[in-house]
């Protein structure tokens, strides 16, 4: 068999996802430092998954449609085990009672399994041998090098993670083990979790019943497994699409390519400056005003296990069910109702994704047969279990919601639109191919609803820490599926790529019309108005539209007249582009590398002194400590989740900032009675304040310690070999 013919020929879909699966098994057992028990689990974990995601396919599709879609059970798996388990401990109902839930699943699905073991062997995987290195490749950058050093034991003692949102991932899932129920914020135990941690709870279900250590179940097992179906959901995905435009279905194993590797190349250009690295300066140097958000691509957020990659699975495999679903003439009620669920599932594992998953199942299911009673029926169940969902996770009274606002300027953002458009989306552009008949066509009008949508919720929205962005990261998400599911076998030869790039120029060109009058209006209504457009040198910017717009109808015009220059302006375009391959080496040498010095570390003491504390609690007592910033951080330094983290314990009050603590009606009280317990020298005051919040201990961070003359109270017991940390017990 020659090379062509191993990378390019079928192979059947068992031997294609063992191949798939298996580097990211040595990975995971090589990161941990060659863990046999995180290699087993990685297994277990997956075939669970593969069950579980099975199962819901089984309940879905009829018999002859599950082929399409046996490349989504794995994602489709984590997000039910995701969302079942935080709804479940949101309602509240024990940790450990999930157990025979999950067994259930896996059960129904392995039965569903064998019932069509005879499907499965016949189905056949397209250019399996490309996928296969897509996978280890993708496995080495987004999974391996991140894993080797976050949320891992040293050496010498230490304990690090590579950014401050996975520590803060960390202690999510430690409060969650903990098994306080409704789970508690790991800032404090006096609030509730009111976050999508779904992603984060599989791996405290995996290390509280299995024993694993905690960061080896978040960072080596499920993240690790989260990546992979991600891979595996957005090939099922791309091949869909693909098949609706061409015979040949390269398209999965090219939208694999995009949505991992391809963003915007001015990565290399803007200062990767944040609020948790001292580190700035571009890459290679700095060309003002160009950036794009999130390099144009999801790469720090897959680096990171951030939500984001959840909620792109869920987005992934929702999608691809419901092409499959809606290419069928006969619908069964019954099975239409799994579909309606799928959003509510979303929910918990994030909350962005959830309201597009929303509108995926809405507009491909529903989008031809809106005149029917029975369509209006189906979308009010469907907001009912999506209400009651969002209800149960209590995001109506989370931070983010409370604090969410009208952008009564949203026009400040016009020259940020103009550079995504033109150089953050690439050879992206050529995902509003789709859009052409969009009142007739449902995949045409979810494309289209995906972009006024998305933006709308990234332009009219201000969320607090500005994670309205969300809406934009995923939309780039979703052009890099929409746009490399239409690749073709020969589209980089000859006429054929001189028809893609005359394409392409006559999307840039629409694009660029519509921004550059948009930019017009916009300096019109500022100067009748004699306001500030919130542009700054919004002259400027204004005229280079212009220029890139002449520049684009030019070309287009010429291409059209002349067969030699269209040929050499094909050729230059497509090596312009395929530029944008090189976006994600920035966040990987950021993030998986360590180049911005992000890392969040413990000191041997302090993991020596957690460790102990760990041993002297019985598990359910609070304690108080006067660690609440991490140094390392370059701003907004309240961030420390390391010791409720690693001690796996309630605290009173650590950091503060992320989940919106500050907001809490008691928290200035809180803080003030926090930091006097360390800081009066007045035994009553302490003891008063220590009873009053239910604190049994005290937890000074290293070089400190608490303010009391000594000798000390009885009630108050200095304890011995607790490193670096000084840790009393109070007794009351």
């Amino acid at each position: 068999m020659n090379l062509k013919d191993l990378l390019f020929s079928d192979r059947r879909v068992s031997t294609a996802v063992t191949l798939a699966i298996l580097p990211w098994i040595i990975a995971a057992f090589v990161a941990s430092g060659g863990s046999v028990h995180v290699a087993i689990d990685f297994l277990l974990y997956g075939i669970l998954i593969v069950a579980t995601g099975y199962g819901i396919i089984c309940a879905a599709l009829p018999c002859l449609a599950r082929s399409q879609a046996i490349f989504l059970a794995p994602a489709l798996g984590i997000l039910a085990l995701s969302g079942l388990t935080a709804l479940w401990l949101r309602v509240p109902l024990p940790l450990v009672w999930v157990l025979p839930l999950w067994l259930g699943l896996f059960v129904a699905g392995a039965v569903c399994l064998w019932k069509d073991r005879t499907i499965c062997a016949k189905t056949t995987v397209p250019h399996a041998g490309i996928l296969t290195i897509l996978s280890l490749l993708i496995c080495a950058v987004f999974f391996f090098f991140p894993a080797r050093r976050d949320a891992v034991l040293r050496g010498d003692g230490s304990f690090n993670w590579i950014y401050a949102d996975t520590e803060h991932f960390y202690s999510i899932s430690s409060s969650i083990k903990r098994e306080e129920l409704p789970p508690k914020s790991p800032g404090t135990v006096t609030a509730d979790l009111l976050y999508h941690f779904g992603p984060y709870a599989p791996a405290a279900v995996i290390s509280r019943i299995d024993g694993l250590e905690l960061g080896d179940a978040l960072v080596r097992v499920t993240r690790g497994a989260s990546i992979w179906a991600l891979v595996l959901s957005c090939f099922g995905l791309g091949t869909l699409l693909s098949s609706r435009v061409n015979e040949e279905k390269v398209g999965g194993i090219a939208t694999v390519a995009g949505l991992f590797f391809y963003g915007s190349i001015s990565s290399l250009f803007t200062d990767e400056r944040n609020s948790s690295s001292y580190v700035t300066g571009a890459i290679l140097f700095k060309i003002p005003q160009v950036e794009v958000l999130a390099d144009g691509g999801p790469f720090s957020h897959l680096l990171l296990g951030h939500s984001v990659l959840h909620g792109l699975g869920a987005i992934t495999a929702i999608m691809s069910l419901c092409l499959i679903e809606s290419g069928r003439e006969s619908v069964s009620v019954w099975r239409r109702i799994v579909f309606l669920a799928l959003p509510s599932l979303a929910v918990p594992v994030n909350s962005v994704a959830a309201l597009y998953c929303f509108g995926i199942v809405g507009v491909l299911l529903f989008w031809r047969h809106l005149a029917t009673l029975w369509a209006w029926i189906s979308i009010l169940l469907m907001v009912s279990l999506f209400w009651e969902a969002w209800h149960i996770m209590g995001y109506s009274h989370a931070s983010d919601g409370a604090m969410t606002t009208v952008n009564t300027h949203p026009t400040t953002q016009w020259w940020m639109l103009t550079v995504g458009f033109l150089v953050g989306l690439g050879f992206r552009i050529m995902g509003f191919r789709w859009i052409s008949k969009p009142l007739s066509d449902p995949l045409a009008a979810l494309v289209l609803v995906s972009v006024v949508g998305l933006l709308t919720f990234n332009l009219l929205l201000l969320i607090r820490d500005g994670n309205q962005r969300y809406g934009i990261y995923y939309l780039q998400c979703m052009f890099s599926i929409f746009a490399f599911s239409r690749v073709t076998p020969g589209c980089w030869r000859g006429s054929e790529r001189s028809k893609w790039a005359a394409s392409w120029f006559r999307l840039a060109k629409i694009g660029m019309v519509v921004l550059t009058i948009s930019g017009v209006l916009i300096g019109i209504v500022a100067q009748i108005t004699h306001s500030h457009t919130g542009v700054d040198s919004f002259g400027v910017k204004l005229l280079l539209c212009v220029i890139s717009t002449l520049f684009l109808v030019g070309v287009s015009e010429l291409m059209k007249r002349n067969v030699r220059f269209s040929n050499t302006a094909s050729a230059i375009l497509i090596c312009t582009l395929s530029l944008g391959f090189l976006a994600w080496i920035t966040p990987w040498i950021n993030f998986g590398m360590g180049r911005m010095k992000m890392d969040v570390s413990l000191a041997p003491g302090e993991v020596r002194g957690l460790k102990r504390l760990r041993e002297l609690d019985s598990g359910d007592e609070r304690f108080a400590t006067n660690k609440h910033s991490v140094e390392s951080l370059a701003s907004n330094r309240e961030r420390s989740y390391g010791y409720v983290g690693l001690s796996e314990r309630p605290v009173l009050l650590e950091g503060y900032l992320d989940r919106g603590e500050t907001l809490l009606p008691w928290f200035e009280t809180l803080l003030h009675d926090n930091d006097l317990m360390f800081t009066t020298s007045d035994p009553g005051l302490m003891y008063n304040i220590a009873k009053a919040w239910h604190v049994h201990w005290l937890v000074a961070r290293p070089g400190t310690d608490i303010a009391l003359p000594r000798p000390l109270p009885a009630w108050l017991v200095e304890q011995q070999d607790c490193g670096d940390l000084k840790i009393y017990r109070v007794n009351y």
